[in-house]
Parts: structure tokens; sequence; C-alpha cells
């Protein structure tokens, strides 16, 4: 017999500033795609109340996130994924966890970045690329005429359906831009975080040749060189 807080069963939803809690099997309950839950609090048990047994419950869930919100006070985990569905946690906190066979739990943080040449003066066109610890690029973000890039949601971890973390953590962030020196920092990316890259000097030479084509020779006279 379920008792929830609240379920879910339409699609392309936003639920924004709620809080539930004191619900007995579930705070929430998500048997739908393209939801976003914001900006809420899932206390579960805090505060008293009966034994709620998970607050996030995940029966059916594609492309669902929960974000700038809390989870807590459950009696035996915050986040249940039945197999085969996903949810991504970004920027909300969490502590249990138990997702079932094929099933993925993403954690995330915000990232931005903000990239200027070594005189102080912000880039646009800077091409900002994010690899994590195994070398796979999973951003690749330009900057803007501000020289900031888009807020990024970077995953830390994902728990896989044997409740194990898959660290992707630490990052190495390149930012590049034709003409310019590049500059490459690592980043362990456990909460939200902005960066500044600052040093990228111009100009660096650089030539785009156009002619002669391909399989030509190329040769300089130097016979007049002193």
């Amino acid at each position: 017999d379920f008792k929830r807080g609240l379920a879910i069963n339409t699609t392309n939803l936003t639920f924004s500033n709620n809080t539930i809690s004191k619900a007995y099997t579930s705070d929430i309950e998500i048997l739908s795609s393209n939801i976003v839950l914001e900006s809420s609090q899932f206390r579960a048990n805090d505060g008293g109340g009966t034994a709620t047994v998970n607050n996030i419950y995940c029966v059916y869930c594609s492309n669902v996130t929960i974000r700038d919100s809390n989870i807590s006070g459950s009696s035996t985990q915050n986040v249940y994924i039945s197999a085969n569905q996903e949810l991504t946690l970004l920027n909300t906190n969490h502590t249990t966890h138990n997702v079932q066979a094929g099933g993925r739990l993403y954690k995330q943080w915000y990232f931005n970045a903000l990239v200027k040449d070594s005189a102080g003066n912000a880039l646009s066109g800077v091409l900002v690329s994010f690899y994590n610890n195994t070398g796979a690029l999973s951003l690749s973000p330009m900057t803007n005429s501000s020289g900031n890039i888009i807020q990024q949601n970077v995953t830390e971890y994902y728990v896989n359906g044997s409740n194990d973390k898959i660290y992707q953590t630490n990052y190495t962030i390149n930012a590049t831009k034709i003409g310019y020196s590049s500059e490459a920092r690592s980043f362990n990316i456990t909460t939200n975080m902005n960066a500044t890259f600052a040093t990228l000097s111009n100009p660096v030479p650089w030539t785009t040749m156009n002619a002669p084509g391909n399989g030509s020779n190329l040769s300089r006279d130097t016979s007049s060189d002193k």
C-alpha cells in the first residue's frame, strides 16, 4: 500500500518552491518524463511525523532532474531508482540511494568560467573543453562577448545498478583560441564552482595556408637573406 505525499504521472512539468514531508512511503513518486523539480524541500521525517521510507521514489523516470533542492530525513534511503530508470540531482544534497539494475543516478554541479587574456581583457570565441578523469571530452562550450561560458552542469559521479559510484572528476579544462596561447587547469568538482582563466596571450604565431594545394612542395629562396 503506497502512501505518497505527491505522485507525478504527467509529462513536461516543472515543480517549484514546495516542501513535502511526513508521507508514509515516499515524499514524492515519479512516474513520467521531462520533469524538473526545483528549489524544493523533501524532508521526510525531519520535524517529526511518520516513518517515511524514501524521499524520492523513481518508478519511471526519463529526463528527470531535481535541482537546487534539499533531500533529507528518510528512514531507508533518500532516493530509490527502479530498474532501467535515470535521475539527475543537480546542486542538490542527498546522502543515501538505492539504484536497481540498469538504473543510473547522476550527481551534478554548476560550473561557470570566465576567460581573459593576459592583459585582463575578456575573450570571446574561446573553446572551453572539459575532459573527465578518463580523458573523455564531456562538454565544450564557447565564451560569449563577455568572456563567459553558459553555465554548465558537470557530473561529479554517477551511481550504477550495482550502487557503485563511478567518479568523473577530476576534470582537466582547457581554454583555447586560435592565435592565443592556451591554458589548462585541473578541477576536483564536488560542489558548484566559478573559475577564471587569465593567462591567454596574443600574438602567438599562426599561419593559415590556402595554397599551394595538397601534395605540393613549398620552398623559399634564401639567397638574399643576410
